[in-house]
């Protein structure tokens, strides 16, 4: 049974309309809308240069409940500074900062000067999906609330393709475009990491795979 991606657009760019349907079909699919917890507040209260960067997240005196080990996304000013593991904790704080294998060597937008006062931190919602990159017809993402997705091999041993996405703003890929698929060739995923930032907020996030299972 085919299974079809179709996208709609339509707008006025300087006062000229423009509108263009995208259509494409294949035999698989894959689809996934986890409902992502509410990210926890913290404060960073310590910080040392790196890389890796190392710093200390303060939930004052709220338990955080995560544990050593854990791979957790944290936001700051906005900014993700995705797939970073817990190296020490109490029931009230946690350091950060050994990268984990997946996520970056050092934390993106976190100043040595002048420390943010507040930031969230969220662990990593887990998808665990399987697919060859190379049959891969149409993806699509799309979350109410900023988001960071981050799709890697089953043993989380190689970062494939890391994405932000903005605020009700969809990211896609069509297979037949100028651009080339930006999960790369010959990839096999196994595992999807998904993060948000938002304190007060459970959005779902919506991925949408469209593939060609025929070889």
């Amino acid at each position: 049974m085919l299974r079809s991606a179709s996208m709609n657009y339509s707008g006025d760019i300087g006062g000229i309309a423009s509108q263009a349907s995208l259509l494409q079909t294949a035999d698989g699919h894959i689809g996934h809308d986890p409902v992502l917890p509410a990210a926890k507040v913290a404060s960073i209260t310590d910080y040392a240069e790196g890389p890796p960067e190392v710093w200390t997240l303060d939930f004052g005196a709220v338990a955080h409940g995560l544990e050593v080990g854990d791979e957790i996304d944290v936001w700051i000013a906005g900014v993700c500074s995705y797939g970073v593991e817990i190296s020490a904790k109490t029931d009230n704080y946690i350091v950060v900062g050994k990268a984990s294998t997946t996520g970056p060597s050092d934390v993106t937008g976190l100043p040595v000067d002048g420390l943010p006062v507040a930031s969230t931190a969220m662990q990593q919602v887990l998808l665990d999906t399987d697919f060859d990159s190379d049959l891969v017809q149409a993806i699509g993402l799309l979350c109410a609330k900023a988001a960071h997705v981050t799709f890697a091999n089953e043993a989380g041993t190689e970062l494939i393709k890391a994405v932000t996405l903005t605020a009700a703003e969809l990211w896609h890929w069509f297979i037949g475009g100028e651009e080339a698929n930006p999960l790369g060739a010959d990839k096999d995923v196994g595992r999807v990491m998904l993060s948000h930032g938002d304190t007060s907020a459970t959005p779902v996030l919506s991925l949408g795979i469209l593939y060609d299972s025929t070889v």
